[in-house]
């Protein structure tokens, strides 16, 4: 499928349960993610999604900075993308 025809069936709620999104366009599919997150996710979700990938992230930072231990933090640029002129938790 094409980014038109995917952005057009998701318009529509017309989903699939699977879709491959590769290409030399990384804009198309930072559209498409931003396009099935305001379409897809109700309130709840989006909620849920900042627990897991910012409050347990934290809460994880906060114990390791207690107990001493170390931990890596691995993400993508599609959560974190490093333009922040501030710490993100």
């Amino acid at each position: 499928m094409t980014f038109d025809e995917i952005r057009k069936e998701i318009k529509a709620h017309k989903y699939k349960p699977i879709y491959f999104l590769c290409g030399e366009e990384p804009y198309f599919i930072d559209q498409l993610i931003t396009l099935l997150e305001e379409t897809v996710l109700s309130e709840e979700e989006k909620a849920l999604c900042t627990q897991i990938n910012v409050d347990a992230v934290k809460n994880l930072a906060n114990a390791a900075s207690k107990t001493g231990t170390k931990i890596a933090h691995v993400s993508t640029d599609y959560v974190f993308d490093g333009n922040a002129n501030r710490p993100y938790c």
